[in-house]
């Protein structure tokens, strides 16, 4: 909601309704979702299904890229490799496929489950969306009336932080998406688009979540077209590091209003205290905390320096000159 809010004040500039506003975000919002839905999913969801529908074809397909690791690896070292035998990597197919029959059961229900939280996140988001200034205004006149305006600066100064960091992410996710889309279709990689946007989601994940999309494309194409691995790895690899160093820290940093390394810093803290949910909020909660120290520690202690002058060292009270 916090990330929308800007988007919608500025169609209120040009004509539209507050609500009609939110209705047109939210309408542009379930476009995309749909649209990458029909691009991405059927390409994933045909080869899960083939595959777990024909072990003997996973199985071979499996075989297929090892066999080209093998001799790939072979014509550098001058020498016959042997990874796995193919009787193993059959039983380890087979194995595979029972766990994942075994467990759909309780997959399907997680991913109703998500989707129903997500459903409440967005009704949640609209109806913050229409009680915001309600809101803010209760909160206020819980203060002082000469605080009353600061606290309606720490509360805008911290939503903004909120939005900003969810445009971030998604600016992030967009970027690594559409670089590792370029890449695979200049170099020809098969489903593309598909391995992109996985990649891309993924990176929304702090710290481990480019690795994951990485690993995931990387056995994709292992499976399906082992002749493109090396490129897969090289692009993947790449992307991922610019994303990491470069394009995730800086821009966090404008949209959170921290030094990139800071960013950096408390998002390795985060992970390290409460893994990947604590790599998600660490950014946002520094920023708030950021925001207050600011607000009702920094600033007025330089107020009330400026209330001194200083003679041979010594702090004297300035007289006030009305």
């Amino acid at each position: 909601a916090s990330a929308m809010r800007p988007l919608i004040v500025t169609l209120k500039k040009y004509g539209i309704p507050f609500g009609g506003g939110i209705v047109l975000m939210y309408a542009a919002l379930a476009i995309v979702i749909v649209l990458i839905g029909f691009a991405v999913l059927p390409p994933v969801v045909n080869q899960v299904a083939g595959y777990l529908g024909n072990e003997d074809r996973l199985a071979n397909r499996i075989l297929i890229g090892q066999r080209w690791v093998e001799g790939m690896i072979s014509d550098v070292t001058q020498s016959e490799v042997s990874l796995v035998a193919p009787d193993e990597v059959r039983e380890a197919v087979t194995g595979f496929v029972r766990q994942v029959e075994r467990a759909m059961p309780s997959m399907l229900n997680d991913i109703g489950g998500t989707i129903g939280d997500a459903v409440l996140i967005f009704v949640m988001g609209a109806y913050w969306l229409t009680s915001h200034t309600k809101a803010t205004e209760f909160i206020t006149q819980l203060f002082h009336s000469r605080h009353r305006e600061q606290a309606q600066e720490v509360i805008d100064e911290i939503e903004s932080t909120m939005g900003g960091y969810v445009r971030g992410t998604v600016i992030v996710t967009v970027v690594v998406g559409l670089l590792n889309l370029v890449a695979m279709l200049v170099f020809g990689v098969p489903n593309a688009a598909t391995l992109a946007f996985i990649i891309g989601l993924s990176t929304a994940v702090p710290m481990i979540g480019g690795i994951i999309g990485m690993v995931i494309a990387v056995l994709m194409t292992l499976v399906a077209s082992p002749q493109y691995l090396i490129t897969v790895i090289i692009i993947t690899f790449i992307v991922q590091q610019i994303e990491s160093y470069v394009l995730g820290p800086r821009v966090m940093s404008n949209s959170v209003g921290l030094d990139p390394l800071l960013v950096i810093v408390y998002t390795s803290i985060g992970f390290m205290l409460l893994g990947i949910v604590g790599a998600l909020i660490a950014v946002p909660i520094m920023g708030t905390v950021h925001i207050l120290l600011v607000k009702l520690v920094i600033e007025p202690y330089k107020g009330n320096l400026t209330q001194f002058r200083t003679e041979d060292g010594i702090p004297i009270i300035r007289e006030d000159p009305t």
